[in-house]
């Protein structure tokens, strides 16, 4: 599918993404390939800015149709930390209120749906505003709907471990979950969620998959 890179960089709004965005676009597109024959929605937590959504969202309308596609943020960046989080350290937005994308401020989930505006006819797209701690569980009792991936960028523990509690048993056989801060040191709360929940059962086949973000580095699906 990467040949449809360029045309997936023109529904992403003005101004274009950074460089280090094309990477992870096309490491999106590897992905939505390894899904294209199993059923369900599509899911992120931590929406951020919204450009990975946005990248979901074309996939799912030129090759997904009748999948959501979800996005789960605070819209008001970390609300909370845990100790399994490690030291805080402002510079790289690891504060309450801040983010990992350093901005004056973070994106609101109004400004998100206008991003994601040009999709409104082709794909159920959902936004989902609040903590996911406290949000997915309650969403998730309605809706119950069957997953085909899982992109966690939550960057924390305690939002990592509720979905993997909440989301995994919903996957469909051959989904995935995606870790995007798995084995990065200055945010070792992911890392530590999966590794605590996994230890407590068996979730399948472990794999290093190469997401660059700004540096390179893996995530774990």
């Amino acid at each position: 599918m990467t040949e449809l890179l360029p045309c997936c960089l023109r529904f992403l709004g003005d101004p274009p993404p950074p460089p280090f965005f094309h990477k992870r676009l096309e490491a999106q597109l590897a992905l939505f390939d390894r899904i294209a024959s199993v059923p369900g929605d599509v899911v992120e937590l931590g929406v951020g800015s919204g450009v990975s959504l946005r990248g979901w969202a074309h996939l799912v309308a030129e090759h997904g149709p009748g999948r959501r596609v979800w996005g789960f943020d605070t819209f008001a960046g970390f609300p909370s930390f845990a100790p399994e989080d490690g030291t805080l350290d402002p510079a790289l937005g690891k504060r309450v209120g801040g983010e990992t994308e350093i901005r004056e401020r973070p994106v609101t989930e109004r400004e998100v749906a206008a991003s994601l505006a040009a999709f409104a006819e082709h794909v159920n797209i959902r936004l989902v505003e609040g903590d996911i701690t406290s949000v997915l569980p309650m969403d998730w009792m309605h809706a119950r709907s069957p997953l085909a991936l899982v992109f966690c960028d939550a960057d924390t523990y305690a939002p990592t471990k509720a979905a993997l509690q909440i989301l995994w048993p919903l996957l469909s056989p051959g989904g995935l979950i995606v870790f995007d801060e798995y084995g990065h040191d200055p945010w070792p709360g992911e890392t530590r969620a999966v590794d605590d929940v996994a230890a407590r059962r068996y979730f399948g086949e472990f794999a290093r998959l190469n997401f660059p973000r700004r540096g390179e580095r893996g995530a774990l699906a």
